[in-house]
């Protein structure tokens, strides 16, 4: 579908706009988007509300750098900038003048809403306030931007906060489409009035070079089926968990668990890495439980494909999701998970969702779930390699940047 329009979307100008590009899932996604959308005839842009992340966290950065995208960083921290924001992101778009403006995350879906209404409420004004000579810079753009310019908002997450989805679904009835990242975050969408017209459900896509599970399962159909190889270095099995340490990620929740989980399972340690605010209440959980020795919380790192090889387990226990990138990650890396079936997990998870998932509400039944596959690396081994499968057939980084090509052709081409 995309080579067949190839030709017609060569120079179609695409704004993609974000809140921060400190890496995480949707950060991930949108730099491989925009990234694979250059490589296919577009000429992307990328917009960040905050302020360029600090080394090491800037590699998103770096590589919009060296694939020589235009990157432009608003430099926004506090609430109080609002109307900075929008004005500074309506002139940065003004110059960009984009075919099609795409967001990302809830707070840049809000002020990409409000610059692109800035944008057509100028232009609709522009022939009476240009009939005497531009005064400046911003007025003279004006009068070159396109009604025309699509604006595509992105819903990642079935945010749990009622007063957000109800803010986000009243201004994105302004928007042309919504981007939802998975089937339930589009139901959520239709509950609160977005008609299905103007929804498209693309699911993320996970980097197979990065995340590769061909050392841990050869190609070779038969010789998966063996149990996999014993251990080569000397840490101890490892349950992990991986994500912001935010309330949404559950995992103050898993950690009420941890006790009885470690006693069933000797030798056993569980590390949860990543950053967040609820650091201080985590590690304090820990010390009461008296698990210092068997928990650990090793902050952000740089090497979490390297673990997710290494791990025997990986944990998601979160409150609510989109469609979660360590799931596919863990997947792409031939890991067996035990995850709550929240948000696009069944749908990642596909026919071997039932062993690998249990209730949001139910910690009894998410630590016995872990409990049992720790215990059994046959089992482990077999959903790994499925897992593995059905990332590569239906989750490839390339297939998520065909399907938001061939929308946004569409979308440009005023198809509908």
């Amino acid at each position: 579908m995309i080579e067949s329009c190839a030709g017609d979307n060569r120079h179609l100008r695409i704004a993609l706009i974000t809140t921060e590009l400190a890496v995480g899932g949707a950060e991930q996604c949108l730099a491989r988007l925009a990234i694979g959308l250059a490589r296919r005839g577009f000429e992307p842009a990328v917009y960040s509300l905050l302020p360029p992340p600090a080394a090491p966290r800037d590699r998103l950065v770096q590589q919009l750098a060296a694939a020589n995208l235009p990157l432009h960083f608003l430099g926004l921290r506090r609430a109080i900038q609002f109307r900075q924001g929008v004005a500074q992101l309506a002139e940065l778009l003004e110059r960009q003048h984009p075919d099609l403006i795409q967001s990302f995350l809830f707070h840049a879906n809000i002020l990409a809403t409000f610059a692109t209404r800035r944008l057509r409420r100028r232009t609709r004004s522009a022939p009476k306030a240009l009939e005497t000579r531009p005064t400046n810079h911003f007025e003279a753009a004006a009068s070159s931007w396109s009604p025309a310019t699509k604006l595509v908002t992105g819903w990642r997450v079935a945010d749990q906060r009622p007063c957000r989805a109800r803010l986000e679904a009243r201004l994105t009835r302004q928007v042309d489409h919504v981007v939802c990242v998975s089937r339930s975050v589009a139901e959520q969408a239709r509950r609160l009035g977005m008609p299905t017209s103007r929804l498209s459900v693309i699911p993320n896509g996970v980097d197979l070079s990065l995340f590769s599970s061909e050392q841990a399962f050869p190609q070779d159909a038969s010789s998966r089926l063996a149990p996999p190889p014993p251990a080569t270095d000397s840490l101890p099995p490892t349950l992990l968990a991986i994500g912001r340490l935010d309330p949404q990620k559950g995992f103050d929740w898993l950690l009420q668990g941890a006790s009885r989980l470690l006693a069933e399972l000797p030798g056993f340690r569980l590390v949860i890495v990543g950053e967040g605010p609820e650091r201080t209440r985590l590690a304090a959980r820990i010390r009461a439980a008296g698990l210092e020795d068997r928990v650990e919380l090793p902050g952000w790192q740089n090497d979490i494909p390297r673990r997710l090889q290494s791990a025997t387990l990986v944990l998601i226990p979160s409150r609510w999701e989109g469609m979660p990138n360590v799931l596919l990650e863990a997947m792409a890396s031939g890991r067996a998970v035990v995850a709550t079936r929240v948000e696009g997990v069944e749908e990642l998870l596909g026919p071997e969702a039932a062993p690998q998932t249990a209730s949001a509400f139910d910690l009894d039944e998410f630590v016995d779930r872990a409990i049992t596959l720790a215990r059994n690396p046959n089992e482990r081994h077999r959903l790994g390699a499925a897992n593995a499968d059905r990332v590569r057939e239906r989750f490839s980084i390339d297939t998520m940047i065909d399907t938001y090509a061939a929308l946004y052709a569409r979308l440009c081409h005023g198809e509908s």
